[in-house]
């Protein structure tokens, strides 16, 4: 029997999953967090979503024994998304699709595979604790058990007929969410497949037990992928995952002060946007260590732009926190007028998420978020500081991308949003002659932003921004220098009345 309902996962789906199963990655949990890493927003338990489509299945047709369970998952499925289920007539395949692309696929068979033999180990990871952040060659040779929380009656009663026709599989497979999302690899990783057969379905054996016992096979650096054989609760067989590395450190406060002279940027005040982390933090780190004392603004996370904050001061340098965000910059500008901002350069870092899900060729939606930001969020900041300013000189930092040069398709509406900036930063420039905007399409550098399951080259922040920022310092240094050399006359309106 063919089956095809729909469901969209919600926040409270989220959070119910993560406590029957102690999946509480923040990728899956934590919106904020999972904002600032691929693919830029909560991500739904693929297991969840399988366990799900699993249940419909089996309700509708009992007649196929299963004892092989193979699942890949393609892409993400993102909380909210419309998710549609299909089975094959035969009850061998089930798919889960989202605006019609194959997010995961799940074949099922009647005779099981090879069952590895995993030998048992201690328990290394307990309900509660926090996800492993393991990185590289942490990986090699690892094993270890995980176990669940105590809620095994409560995935039974969401999923009944998986929990009679599959027996303690059920929660093999739930616990195969647990391994990924805290264990191996843990932090920044998603489940990629797995191959499992049920070596046990009969109810009261000591083979249905847990813990998970797992075991690294190998470890693909260049795909940045973990496989494993696991064994419990069930089931056994063999699970692979994909992990993002995380973001290089920053360049030590001692080697920041062999780059910057203390009092390089001594008495200015920049205003650097979008400073909560990755460029905009590198940013006032540099201003900071050649003694500028600079305003920084952030939209959505206190904590991350505080923490941005202890980083300056940790160079003895001072700061001020602003909250503004340039979809909306009222309020902002305000709290910056309120504070005493005369500054006269502007580094614009605000950006939405970069690497995202893609689905189809054009994705408006995506597009749409781009031009937010790198359009008209620009253009509404820099509009109202040159009215408010009345005149005073502006020097703006406007980072594109190198990105816009290349074929990346799956980049295709964050480029077209940054070619769209550069022509409006020529066009705004040109009628005002009191601002300065500087356009630099920077190589990808290693942030948050850039994280992805594949390895790429990127470079520091610190090193590719300071030449970039001296040379922002050369037009305000120039402008100082017009006006102690020249009387100006009063400058045109920054824009019309109409603009």
């Amino acid at each position: 029997m063919e089956i095809q309902p729909t469901r969209r996962f919600t926040v409270a789906d989220q959070q119910w999953f993560s406590l029957v199963t102690g999946d509480s990655n923040p990728l899956h949990v934590d919106p904020i967090w999972a904002s600032t890493h691929f693919p830029g927003a909560l991500v739904v338990h693929g297991v969840h979503a399988l366990l799900w489509a699993l249940e419909q299945h089996l309700t509708a047709d009992q007649s196929m024994p299963v004892r092989l369970i193979r699942a890949t998952f393609l892409k993400p499925i993102l909380v909210g998304d419309k998710v549609h289920a299909e089975s094959a007539p035969d009850g061998s395949l089930l798919r889960l699709l989202v605006r019609g692309e194959p997010v995961i696929v799940v074949r099922l068979q009647s005779q099981p595979g090879e069952a590895p033999s995993v030998p048992s180990v201690p328990v290394t990871h307990l309900p509660g604790a926090a996800p492993r952040n393991q990185r590289g060659n942490d990986w090699i040779g690892l094993a270890g058990a995980v176990t669940l929380p105590d809620r095994l009656g409560d995935l039974a009663q969401a999923f009944p007929s998986v929990s009679v026709k599959l027996a303690s599989a059920l929660y093999g497979l739930a616990a195969l969410s647990t391994l990924v999302g805290m264990e191996c690899p843990g932090l920044r990783s998603l489940l990629s497949e797995f191959s499992v057969s049920l070596v046990c379905t009969q109810s009261g054996s000591t083979q249905n037990s847990g813990p998970l016992i797992f075991r690294v096979k190998r470890y693909h650096p260049a795909f940045s992928r973990v496989e494993m054989e696991v064994s419990g609760f069930g089931i056994a067989g063999s699970a692979a995952a994909f992990v993002g590395s995380p973001a290089l450190g920053r360049l030590p406060d001692d080697c920041l002060r062999t780059l910057v002279s203390a009092t390089e940027f001594l008495g200015q005040q920049p205003l650097v946007i979008g400073a909560s982390g990755g460029l905009g933090t590198a940013t006032a780190r540099l201003l900071a260590a050649g003694g500028a004392q600079p305003f920084l603004t952030w939209s959505q996370s206190r904590d991350a732009a505080e923490e941005t904050a202890r980083a300056v001061s940790a160079l003895n340098g001072k700061c001020q926190l602003v909250q503004l965000d340039v979809q909306s910059p009222e309020d902002g500008l305000r709290a910056l007028a309120e504070a005493n901002w005369t500054g006269e350069q502007l580094y614009y870092f605000a950006s939405p998420r970069i690497f995202r899900r893609r689905l189809e060729v054009y994705q408006a939606g995506d597009l749409h978020d781009f031009l937010r930001i790198y359009v008209s969020g620009f253009y509404d900041v820099v509009r109202a500081l040159l009215k408010k300013r009345q005149g005073s000189r502006l020097a703006v930092l406007y980072p594109s991308s190198t990105a816009v040069d290349d074929g990346a398709s799956d980049l295709f509406e964050y480029k077209s949003a940054k070619l769209i900036g550069e022509q409006l930063c020529a066009q705004v420039q040109g009628r005002n002659t009191a601002l300065t905007i500087k356009v630099v399409r920077l190589p990808r550098i290693a942030t948050r932003q850039t994280q992805t399951f594949v390895n790429s080259r990127s470079e520091s922040p610190e090193r590719v921004l300071l030449p970039i920022i001296k040379e922002v310092q050369t037009i305000f240094k120039t402008r100082q220098d017009e006006r102690s050399a020249e009387a100006f006359s009063e400058p045109c309106s920054p824009f019309s009345a109409n603009s």
